[in-house]
């Protein structure tokens, strides 16, 4: 997934508003918003899954700007900018039009880094200039958490943040709409005028969600959204999960092992791993079997 950022509602609405005025298709590769919503985004992983997400502290960034600086005068010119208090988004939009720094990124900066915050920083640009040749994308990676999660683990993507997801498989969450405005690796438009109009340039020290125990074998993980509320099932024959409360029109996604799920429609599925089923007009939900699902709850 490129790296990548989504408007709040207000943003969102005058995008739409200014490119429906503008006479630009929605099917136009350049327009950035299709409609009139936010989108807030889970992400749960259900394999090892890699992440960036939002911005590391300044404190690490430093570190990584001034051991890449020992090679390449670029970054010390920017470890020099961030001492004098310079802000995030003017380092951001010096890395994002460096088309040069990366094409010679690989050349300049040294592969041996004996600081290991730099080392992984270096391996990161590295392997995506790989994929991503030339990319200044690399470049902006640089500034952004990089986030290892383990199945189970999860983050939220409010709007304003700036993403992007590296490797492994995960169940995505999110509002409905298309917009997206990316900022690079990848080959779709990118405007970074936009990116640095809607991004949060705030530092985001620990990205994770942490889930809240509701009951035995039922999680929550709190978003702060008003669109989708999400939760994880253990189900077993020791476990079962009778008559929970359904507020709303719920999608029930099995990942693991077998689970029936009945409402007081007297409705009732059993799911294998990676089928879904809607419950919708329902006021209680049971789940039963053996294995984990994830409920996730509308509006």
């Amino acid at each position: 997934l490129s790296i990548q950022v989504h408007p709040n509602l207000d943003q969102a609405k005058a995008g739409f508003d200014l490119e429906q005025s503008q006479a630009i298709p929605i099917s136009d590769p350049k327009r950035n918003y299709k409609d009139a919503s936010h989108k807030p985004e889970g992400l749960i992983a259900l394999t090892s899954f890699r992440a960036l997400c939002g911005f590391r502290p300044r404190t690490e960034l430093l570190t990584v700007f001034t051991e890449f600086g020992k090679s390449e005068s670029e970054f010390a010119s920017l470890a020099t900018e961030l001492l004098s208090e310079a802000p995030l988004e003017k380092i951001f939009e010096s890395l994002i039009e460096n088309s040069d720094l990366s094409k010679r990124f690989v050349q300049t900066v040294e592969s041996s880094q004996s600081n290991p915050v730099a080392a992984k920083a270096r391996e990161l640009v590295a392997t995506l200039l790989k994929q991503f040749p030339g990319d200044t994308g690399a470049l902006v990676a640089l500034m952004l958490n990089e986030v290892a999660l383990e199945p189970g683990e999860a983050i939220y993507l409010p709007a304003g943040n700036v993403h992007a997801y590296l490797s492994g498989l995960g169940l995505e969450v999110m509002a409905s709409s298309d917009n997206v405005v990316r900022a690079g690796l990848t080959s779709k438009h990118v405007d970074v005028a936009e990116v640095l109009a809607i991004a949060d340039f705030s530092e985001l020290v620990e990205p994770r969600l942490r889930p809240k125990k509701l009951a035995e074998g039922l999680i929550e993980y709190p978003v702060d959204s008003s669109e989708f509320r999400i939760y994880r099932a253990e189900v077993s024959g020791k476990n079962l999960l009778a008559d929970l409360d359904l507020p709303a029109s719920a999608m029930v996604v099995c990942t693991a092992g077998e689970v029936a799920v009945s409402t007081s429609l007297d409705e009732r599925e059993v799911l294998s791993k990676s089928e879904v089923v809607l419950a919708s007009g329902a006021k209680k939900l049971s789940l039963s079997g053996s294995g984990t699902v994830f409920v996730v709850l509308g509006d």
